[in-house]
């Protein structure tokens, strides 16, 4: 059994298998977590695999998720009002798209898929294949890292945040979301949740495991509750319940698959929020 990410115990309790992944969870500190671990390279094959189609809703869902982010932007100007910000995990860069439209930011992006800096690069933003943990950037030092829907990806978690506090300056702000996996949705449908059938997901956060995690890395929270998601519409919704749990050997799946086209046709009338889905924190460097 492996050594828990946050408190460094050999504590674990399965508590289900969910296709050949089976949870455990920490008696210790209470996250739960795949285990064993994929390889760094299990890892990346994962990210590589996926991400075509993950890019390709970020076009379809392009306005959904720009107004997320500027809802997020917002909030971090009511803590700092300027500065060197890196996104880590920036995708195609939708949050340094909307940064970059305030003149009193500098803002960076990191991301280990080259199709997401492919992306970045040709709205030409500052962005680059790396991980934060791996990546150098001399003397520089940020006033800001955000982090949105990442921190489940990472295989040391608590790593990553001693890397992001080393490279805050001093009183700098670490923002952050994840998946809850004590969230409404995660609550209903139990081992049937979203977060549990990602393979890219390899811990499961609640407010408390997050918590204890960034102030075990140094920070002080300033901000922590379990957010709505962002807007998102039917198609969506139909397209996410078929790339999770469909296959062509159900006759009924198969059907349902075929219809997919068919909820685009909602989209313009219907609107949704999944309802109190992630851990959104804000902390502060001590």
């Amino acid at each position: 059994m492996q050594v828990c990410a946050i408190c460094k115990k050999r504590n674990f309790k399965k508590e289900f298998k969910v296709k050949d992944r089976i949870i455990f969870r920490c008696r210790n500190c209470g996250i739960l977590a795949v285990s064993p671990l994929p390889s760094n390279t299990g890892v990346k094959k994962v990210i590589d695999k996926v991400s075509k189609h993950f890019y390709d809703e970020y076009h379809d869902e392009y306005e959904s998720y720009y107004n997320y982010f500027v809802d997020k932007f917002r909030d971090l100007k009511r803590i700092k009002r300027k500065g060197l910000l890196v996104d880590v995990g920036c995708g195609p860069g939708v949050f340094l798209e909307v940064v970059s439209k305030d003149k009193n930011w500098q803002p960076y992006g990191l991301d280990l898929s080259s199709e997401a800096i492919k992306i970045a690069k040709q709205k030409k933003l500052s962005a680059r294949v790396a991980a934060l943990t791996k990546t150098s950037f001399g003397k520089k030092k940020f006033d800001v890292i955000t982090a949105f829907q990442l921190i489940e990806h990472d295989r040391d978690p608590l790593s990553f945040l001693t890397a992001a506090r080393a490279k805050l300056k001093d009183g700098g702000v670490l923002m952050m979301t994840t998946p809850s996996a004590t969230g409404f949705l995660a609550r209903v449908m139990r081992k049937s949740w979203f977060g549990y059938h990602n393979h890219e997901h390899l811990y499961f956060f609640s407010p408390e495991s997050l918590s204890y995690l960034v102030k075990k890395a140094g920070f002080e929270i300033v901000l922590l509750k379990t957010e709505h998601g962002r807007v998102i519409k039917p198609f969506y919704v139909w397209g996410r319940l078929t790339n999770y749990y469909y296959t062509e050997k159900n006759l009924l799946n198969s059907l349902l698959y075929k219809t997919l086209s068919i909820f685009k046709i909602f989209d313009k009338f219907i609107h949704l929020r999944e309802p109190w889905v992630n851990v959104y924190l804000v902390a502060r460097k001590k």
